[in-house]
């Protein structure tokens, strides 16, 4: 299948006025495209058009579940976000909520143990996917298959391979159907910081078992197997911008990379390849609204930043958790969280109440 001459930019602000009736309508957002990017067409639309597919992302948690400390007004907190994924993503049709990975970060016993109710607060705000980044693997690949056989998602991450079976570790993809569109998501990490994950990568005799394959040849596995099938790819990767756009510039066929750059948080139009910036502590979500022709192609796009703001109410569920966690982290002693896997009351992953 051929893309479409180009994308072009719908009119800014179809979020606010699809979700007006929301507790986040003032809080929204635009972000607009660098002014030095490509020209292109700016089309006017019916703020009552339907978009084929919209998707919201977050990233770079780094072990945080309460609000930011280094914003003021403070922002973000998983029990704000989950009441924006309530009122916002879950009533939508074609809605996906994908977060880009390093959830987790650092390696000691209480963020370990922590990781446990990250997972069980990812499934109660009803992510349906999570690529994968660096600090995720931190404390071994044994830990991160337990935390997956938790979550009520997938794991993805194409380009970490077995070294003996040359085969993903991980989901290298998921597909996702919506009204008129079918979405391809898959994930890699950059090759570029192999060295944070040298620790896992070999086991106790010195022989390597995992490999960090380039980023390109992992996604051109992925969109083979799925060329005829999906008409929109998104990847969610963990790369600086500059790595990002040399994946849009390698392989065209992608038409949404998400990276991950702490410095730097504007989204772009990159050829025809639409680049978000996941930004960092989540203090905010990334909307994405996708509309296509009525060959199936994505031809007008809009994205919208939502703040998760102190004003809207915390999720009873999500901070229960996380109280339960702050109380549980006092009774393990410090040998017992630093064995590889530790009792985990199971309840915390079940169907949350608010």
């Amino acid at each position: 299948m051929n893309r479409p001459a180009r994308l072009v930019r719908a009119r800014p602000g179809l979020f606010g006025a699809l979700l007006m009736a929301s507790i986040l309508a003032l809080a929204c957002d635009s972000v607009s495209l660098a002014q030095d990017e490509p020209e292109f067409v700016k089309v006017d639309f019916e703020v009552q058009a339907t978009p084929s597919v919209v998707a919201f992302f977050s990233g770079n948690s780094n072990g945080t579940m309460t609000r930011s400390s280094c914003s003021d007004p403070q922002l973000g907190g998983f029990a704000r976000r989950r009441t924006f994924a309530l009122e916002c993503i879950e009533p939508r049709d074609n809605a996906l909520l994908l977060d880009v990975g390093n959830l987790f970060n650092g390696s000691g016993p209480r963020q370990r143990l922590k990781s446990w109710s990250m997972i069980a607060a990812l499934n109660i705000m009803g992510y349906d996917a999570m690529g994968l980044g660096l600090k995720d693997f931190t404390f071994g690949l044994r830990h991160l298959k337990a935390l997956q056989r938790r979550a009520w998602f997938p794991f993805l991450c194409a380009n970490v391979l077995d070294a003996e079976t040359q085969e993903p570790v991980f989901n290298p993809f998921m597909l996702w159907h919506a009204t008129g569109a079918t979405v391809c998501v898959s994930a890699v990490v950059s090759p570029t910081d192999e060295g944070l994950i040298v620790d896992w990568t070999k086991d106790d005799e010195g022989n390597r078992t995992v490999e960090v394959e380039a980023p390109d040849e992992a996604l051109k596995r992925v969109l083979a197997s799925n060329a005829t099938i999906a008409n929109i790819v998104i990847v969610l990767a963990q790369m600086p911008l500059d790595e990002a756009i040399d994946l849009a510039e390698r392989l065209p066929r992608i038409d949404v990379v998400v990276f991950s750059d702490r410095g730097n948080t504007t989204d772009l139009l990159h050829g025809e390849t639409i680049l978000i910036a996941a930004g960092t502590k989540t203090k905010s979500l990334k909307g994405l609204e996708l509309f296509c022709d009525e060959t199936g192609w994505a031809d007008r796009y809009n994205i919208e930043s939502f703040p998760i703001v102190e004003a809207i109410e915390p999720s009873s569920s999500v901070v229960n958790l996380y109280q339960r966690f702050l109380a549980r982290r006092t009774l393990f002693q410090p040998e017992d969280l630093r064995q590889p896997t530790f009792s985990v009351d199971q309840s915390i992953f079940a169907e949350p109440r608010e």
